[in-house]
Parts: C-alpha cells; structure tokens; sequence
C-alpha cells in the first residue's frame, strides 16, 4: 500500500512539475527590455504595458514546448474596440527568437502567421492578404 501512494505522489509531482506549477516566472511589469530578453532566451517571464494612447498589453513567455517557445500577447484594452481581449499564442523555434522579440521585419508576417494562433491571428487573417502586415 505505502508503494502504491508512494507512486501516486511521483506521478502527480510529475505531472504538476511537467504543467509548470512550482515554475518562476519573471515579472518583468513594463519593462520592455526585460521581456524582450526573456523572450529571446525563452526564460518564464511576464510583462503589462499600458499606454493611453494604445491601450494595455500582456505578454507571458511560458517557456519551451519541445523546440518551440511558447509566448502568449493579449490585448487587454485598446481604443479601438475590435481589438479588446484579442490574443495570440505563438510557438516559435529556437532560431526565431531573435527576430521574433526584437519586432524584426527580418522575421516576417507570414511567420508570424505560421508560428501564432489565436483570435488576434485570426482576426488579421479576417481581413485578406491585403491588410496583413508584409
């Protein structure tokens, strides 16, 4: 019996280490610099930029997925209300993270297309080819 519940906390200390509970996430507030580095080594950080002009953003670099940096944005407010609470998840491999935190054209909007999901993805998709950033 004591084997049993000894295999039952391995498995659940398992799986809550593998679903990143116990997981340090920098907080990097808005500090964009910090967020851009965490992004580019996929190490756990979040950021929230807020600006009047361009409404609040969160970003949360989860950290690798296989080959992949898992990195969320959301839109938690902005002035244009199509755009409230719109997000994207993007997996990005290790060798587009540079470009990928530093907004390089050089990374590419089709990329970007490929890599990310989610309603933000889906929204610009909504629009054509031609709206799409080039």
């Amino acid at each position: 019996m004591k084997k049993l519940w000894l295999i039952v906390i391995a498995l659940a200390l398992f799986v809550f280490g593998c679903a990143g509970f116990g997981q340090n996430v920098k907080d990097c507030g808005a500090d964009d610099q910090c967020f851009k580095d965490a992004m580019k080594s996929c190490t756990p950080a979040k950021a929230k930029k807020v600006d009047p002009q361009s409404g609040t953003i969160e970003g949360l670099v989860k950290g690798y997925e296989g080959d992949n940096c898992v990195i969320n944005m959301k839109i938690v407010d902005a002035p244009i209300p199509l755009l409230k609470d719109k997000e994207m998840t993007c997996k990005v491999p290790k060798a587009d993270l540079d470009g990928f935190s530093s907004g390089s054209s050089n990374f590419g909007s089709s990329k970007m297309l490929e890599e990310c999901t989610g309603s933000l993805i889906d929204l610009l998709k909504s629009f054509g080819p031609a709206a799409q950033p080039k």
